[in-house]
Order: structure tokens, then C-alpha cells, then sequence
């Protein structure tokens, strides 16, 4: 039984993934994620953490972790932060997420909720009042059907390209 507790303490240890400074250089942002690919329950998830530098303990969760919230990145204000996240549909649609970093604040949703493809990257602007983001072509509503009704689960390499788009 101990071996099996511990292997389960093992499988949930939350290790950083991603970890950004703040522009003044006295918070640090880092997301988090489930040791070797272990999920909760059948999706992946993930939790934003925010810690002030130089100070020992000072890291809270901000983002709870009941989603795959990954890749946060400070406004260069340093007043909010944005991520990509699952939460509109988790483990099926993406999208691109701003979160101020004050009182009990709610993430904003800043892209279409229902992006099947992943962001793969994103950027702020350098005056903080944009950002730019990488994301694959959807499937068209025919690719979509075919998938579905088909049952075709092998991929030919270089068949049907997916470009990605800024």
C-alpha cells in the first residue's frame, strides 16, 4: 500500500513548464503541469502560478488548474497576463485567454472559443495593445464530416497539409 501511495504522490507532482518574469523583474509567472503526460480524469490540466522574487512562499495559484491553461505571457504593462486555455470545451477547442492581475479578476476570452487547433504560439505587441498569434487552418466543414463518418484513423503523411496561420 505505501508503494502505491507513493507512486500516486509521484504521478501528481506538479512540475513548472513555463516560467516568464515580469517586465520590472519582481514577479515571476510559471505554469505548471502533472509529471510524465498524468492527467486528471481523461484530459490534461494544467494551473498558472504567480510569485514575487525575493520573497520565500509568495507563490499563489491563479489559475486553478481545472483546465489545460499552459503558456502564460506578461502584457509588457505587467498589469495582466495571457494563456492559451481548453476551458471553452475542455480537451477539444482552444483558445487564446487575458487575465488581469488584480482583485478576483475572471480570464477574458480574447479568440473564437471553438478552435479545434491549437494556438502554437502567441506574442504581445511591444505597447501591450495587441498580440499576434500562430495557429493551423480549422478543417473545413467536409473534412470535419468525412472524419467523423468515416472512421479513418490513419493519417498519410503529407496528404492533407495543415498550414499554419499568424
Amino acid at each position: 500500500m505505501e508503494d502505491q501511495s507513493f507512486l500516486e504522490t509521484l504521478c501528481n507532482l506538479e512540475i513548472p513548464v513555463t516560467v516568464r518574469f515580469s517586465p520590472d523583474q519582481r514577479r515571476v509567472l510559471f505554469s505548471t503541469q502533472l509529471t510524465w503526460g498524468h492527467k486528471k480524469g481523461s484530459h490534461a490540466v494544467s494551473t498558472i502560478w504567480l510569485a514575487t522574487t525575493n520573497v520565500q512562499r509568495s507563490a499563489q495559484r491563479i489559475i486553478c488548474g481545472t483546465f489545460n491553461d499552459y503558456a502564460p505571457a506578461w502584457n509588457p504593462n505587467g498589469n495582466s497576463i495571457a494563456f492559451i486555455s481548453d476551458r471553452a470545451q475542455v480537451g477539444r477547442n482552444w483558445a487564446l485567454y487575458m487575465l488581469a492581475l488584480h482583485d478576483e479578476a475572471q480570464p477574458v476570452l480574447l479568440t473564437p472559443p471553438d478552435n479545434q487547433s491549437p494556438i502554437t504560439a502567441f506574442a504581445f505587441s511591444p505597447d501591450g495593445h495587441s498580440i499576434a498569434s500562430i495557429t493551423l487552418d480549422e478543417k473545413s466543414t467536409e473534412e470535419k464530416w468525412a472524419a467523423d463518418n468515416n472512421n479513418e484513423d490513419a493519417r498519410v503523411w503529407g496528404k492533407a497539409w495543415s498550414y499554419a496561420r499568424l
